[in-house]
């Protein structure tokens, strides 16, 4: 697991990395790559999405064990409409009951009011620490992608610094080439000859012999 949060680390620090211009990379501070990547990690992502899971689950828990209602709704449309005339005055004109009318709407509604529930009151406890557990562990999350961003950050600072400081050691061995190529074509300089040397110990020597492929001991020059 450790293994591979730091491969998800470095791949989106590079990611971050080349997606900012060569030019800008010197400017951009340490907080920008931090910000970045607590908004594109996907091991940051990974652990909101399990917080916010375990989250529901604690609230569905909770749901079961207090009262509730339900409702219900029905519609029916028939297609002929069922009435019958009622006359308890025979001098009044008749009473028409509908029976069955031609839209009908029907509704229930439900209560229910759990009286005793210890197991669902224990669910509600280990899901809500199982909640706490995921925050907890989103957080140390967060902190452990920050900390490889910042120490990939500081590894990338100290190579371009590397590279900078050879590329100027590099310019000034050729402008010293340059002085000495010149110096010896005007005849004032002369092409140095190799010394010669012999190993300084038995050590050296064993591992002269024992290298592979061999080196020699002397340069050819001094070879007798």
């Amino acid at each position: 697991m450790k293994t591979d949060t730091h491969r998800r680390s470095c791949v989106l620090f590079l990611v971050l990395a080349l997606a900012i211009p060569w030019e800008a990379q010197a400017l951009q501070p340490l907080e920008a790559f931090i910000r970045s990547a607590r908004q594109q990690s996907p091991d940051n992502a990974e652990a909101r999405a399990n917080l916010a899971q375990q989250q529901a689950q604690a609230d569905v828990a909770l749901g079961r064990v207090l009262p509730g209602i339900s409702a219900k709704g029905n519609y029916v449309r028939n297609q002929y409409q069922s009435e019958v005339a009622f006359a308890p005055d025979p001098t009044a004109p008749p009473q028409i009951i509908v029976l069955t009318p031609h839209n009908l709407w029907t509704g229930s509604a439900t209560l229910t009011v759990p009286l005793v529930d210890l197991a669902g009151f224990a669910r509600v406890a280990a899901t809500r620490r199982g909640a706490e557990a995921s925050a907890k562990q989103a957080e140390a999350t967060i902190l452990q992608v920050e900390s490889q961003v910042v120490q990939d950050y500081f590894q990338l600072v100290a190579n371009l610094s590397l590279v900078l400081s050879s590329e100027r050691a590099l310019e000034v061995a050729k402008s010293s080439l340059r002085t000495t190529q010149a110096q010896f074509d005007a005849g004032t300089s002369t092409k140095a000859k190799p010394s010669c040397w012999s190993p300084p110990s038995s050590k050296w020597r064993l591992r002269l012999a024992t290298s592979n492929p061999p080196v020699a001991s002397r340069p050819s020059h001094c070879r007798r």
